[in-house]
């Protein structure tokens, strides 16, 4: 077919009206996201805006975030989110609103809180050098909180601190048979936020102790005191380790007591281990400890049966001797120890043995041994925790029932930490002491230490306390024992005596005689005297009287040489020779009928008229009984045989302490 110019004209009339049509019609508006919700893991999030158009983006909501980019042309952006790290404790939520034309879209944004996990928690390690790893799981930067660690631990490596990692922990090997190693390792997350992986490592391997061998009681035995001797053939240990032992007595084999023996093979007893039951059967083992991991090993089991009661309990009373004048006429005496353990109070043993020496050394004395019948007299027991006395000189101390103490060295001090009332306290567990007024009482506390010295607290009322150690190695008659309880409680504590002794070359002081005739008038220190004629002495009495010529005035007494007087050259008072002077037996005569209520009381500040009718009363009943009127071991100073010095005393004689003076109601 031939196109004619007309019907070309005409085909391009209607193809330019087409497509001005089509040129006039706009391509519709389009908009896209690729996520409605997005989870923010640190540091940051994304999403894509798709558009053919330009486009704004806006955000809502309670939370800073930084959103970029905020605006855009067609085609796709990406778009990131970013939030600082969420340690708030809640999820953070915000809208994000993008805008093309009249088309909206929406993009929920919600940031977790920030949380970070070990797995595992906690590293354990033996004892050898090792590595172990920690898997991190986060969704936040982490990093170790410190680059120091124990010197226990090798090394530390941490990963992927932006989020998941590992942290690789070396220890070294625990050669510490004691105790393990243990460390917090910290992780530091969102900024300030920490979290701790726990490190252990096991404590180093140990070889326990041998079996300890049990000797005594041996198993099986019977007639057992109820105070046993525990004792046991020592373990042995591999490493070199010392060994605590522990005694475990059982009435059942389940169910046990256990007390400590220390290092010792042996134990009689502990401080809360109180004297069995008799006839009864017990379980006993022992146990080494060397105090390393796992070091503890018992020995086998051992029945034993107890004998009939065998020794004293912790404050058993004992009446050693009675009074033949009744009840409310003796003078009753309590002997008791200090220094001295369970083991000591068997019956027999050694606290019955000192007790009875220390009595028996009172009553060989005149004039106790002619009025012995006057006294009733108790032992009680006191039991300490460890024998023998506290030094306070050398500060070593020693766990006594009554808390004694020695100054130590060569000094002669003794004194009692105990309380006047818990002493009292104690011997008033005994009815007849506790019933008597405490002036018609003297108590004497034998101390469990071998050396020579002793005090006597006096106080105005009469009450006394002579506290004196067991000296067992004297070196002369003087330092011997049982003359220091003469001297401390004989002539002390019931006689009220001072002592004649001349430590000071010195006059006696001025200042101290008011003090001295107050005591006597209290009846106290009536040997010795200030005033310097025989007639104005406690003594006058005895002035021409048949048989006590030798009763005089001898000047040196009360720890100074001049300005002080006593009756005789010596007594017990100045040199612990066992004889009391004339006088001095007087006034403990006096004391005694005084306290049994045979003579009326006599005041040293009565009137002449009303004291002297009394005293030649008094002084018949001596004579008639006074059996020892002389010293029989001046005979002996002329040879100088036991006592070389004047007036029989030593040269070298060490003086015991002075007494300790108190007013009713002191301590």
């Amino acid at each position: 077919m031939k196109i004619t110019a007309k019907i070309l004209r005409v085909i391009l009339i209607v193809t330019a009206g087409i497509l001005t049509i089509a040129c006039s019609k706009e391509e519709a508006a389009k908009l896209e996201v690729s996520a409605t919700k997005v989870e923010v893991v640190s540091p940051k999030a994304t999403f894509t805006v798709t558009s053919n158009r330009a486009w704004v983006l806006s955000k809502k909501g309670n939370y800073n975030f930084r959103i970029a980019p905020t605006n855009g042309n067609s085609g796709t952006t990406e778009v990131s989110i970013t939030y600082a790290a969420n340690d708030s404790g809640t999820n953070r939520e915000s809208v994000v609103t993008i805008t093309a034309g009249d088309l909206v879209k929406t993009v929920n944004v919600v940031q977790p809180v920030a949380s970070i996990s070990f797995s595992p928690d906690t590293l354990t390690f033996e004892p050898i050098e090792a590595t172990k790893t920690v898997n991190v799981t986060a969704n936040v930067d982490w990093d170790l909180n410190t680059n120091v660690y124990p010197e226990w631990v090798k090394s530390i490596e941490a990963t992927g601190k932006t989020g998941n990692g590992t942290i690789a922990v070396a220890v070294k090997e625990n050669k510490d048979r004691v105790s393990n190693n243990n460390w917090d390792l910290e992780v530091i997350y969102a900024g300030t936020l920490k979290k701790q992986i726990r490190i252990i490592q096991e404590v180093a391997y140990n070889n326990p102790p041998t079996k300890p061998v049990i000797l005594t009681p041996a198993n099986n035995a019977t007639g057992v005191s109820v105070i046993p001797d525990f004792t046991w053939e020592a373990a042995t240990d591999v490493e070199g380790d010392a060994i605590d032992y522990y005694v475990q007595v059982s009435k059942d084999g389940t169910t046990w007591d256990q007390f400590p023996a220390g290092k010792a093979t042996k134990l009689s007893h502990s401080g809360t281990f109180k004297p069995l039951e008799p006839n009864t059967t017990y379980y006993y083992k022992v146990t080494a400890n060397d105090n390393y991991n796992g070091g503890i090993t018992d020995s086998e089991i051992t029945k034993f049966t107890t004998s009939e009661k065998d020794a004293y309990t912790d404050g058993e009373y004992k009446l050693y001797m009675k009074s033949t004048k009744g009840e409310d006429k003796s003078f009753v005496v309590v002997f008791t120890g200090d220094g001295y353990l369970p083991e000591h109070h068997r019956y027999g043993g050694l606290f019955d043995q000192d007790m009875n020496t220390s009595i028996e050394g009172l009553f060989e004395i005149e004039p106790y041994k002619t009025y012995r019948e006057y006294f009733t007299v108790y032992k009680i027991a006191a039991f300490s925790n460890e024998a023998g006395v506290t030094n306070n000189k050398t500060g070593v101390e020693v766990d006594t029932k009554f808390g004694s103490y020695w100054s130590g060295g060569n000094s002669t001090y003794l004194g009692t930490t105990a309380k006047r009332a818990g002493i009292y306290e104690w011997c008033e567990k005994i009815p007849e002491f506790k019933n008597r007024t405490k002036k018609h009482t003297a108590v004497a506390v034998i101390i469990n230490a071998d050396v020579y010295a002793g005090t006597c607290t006096m106080w105005s009322n009469g009450e006394s306390i002579a506290l004196m150690t067991y000296n067992r190695n004297a070196g002369s008659v003087q330092t011997e024992f049982v003359n220091t309880v003469k001297h401390e409680l004989g002539g002390h504590g019931i006689g009220r005596l001072a002592d004649e002794y001349t430590t000071s070359s010195g006059f006696y002081p001025e200042d101290s005689k008011a003090g001295l005739r107050e005591w006597q008038g209290y009846g106290t220190y009536l040997n010795v005297t200030v005033e310097p004629n025989i007639a104005d002495s406690p003594w006058a009495h005895f002035i021409d009287v048949e048989g006590y010529s030798h009763v005089d005035m001898f000047e040196g007494a009360a720890g100074y040489k001049q300005g002080v007087w006593k009756p005789e050259q010596t007594s017990c008072m100045i040199s612990n020779l066992p004889y009391f002077n004339s006088p001095s037996r007087f006034y403990i005569v006096k004391r005694i009928l005084e306290m049994a209520g045979e003579i009326e009381p006599i005041k040293m500040s009565d009137p002449q008229a009303v004291k002297l009718p009394k005293l030649k009363a008094l002084m018949d009943k001596f004579i008639e009984k006074d059996v020892q009127k002389t010293n029989p071991y001046l005979s002996t100073q002329s040879s100088n045989t036991y006592y070389p010095g004047w007036g029989g005393v030593p040269y070298d004689f060490i003086p015991l302490a002075p007494p300790v003076l108190l007013k009713e109601g002191e301590e």
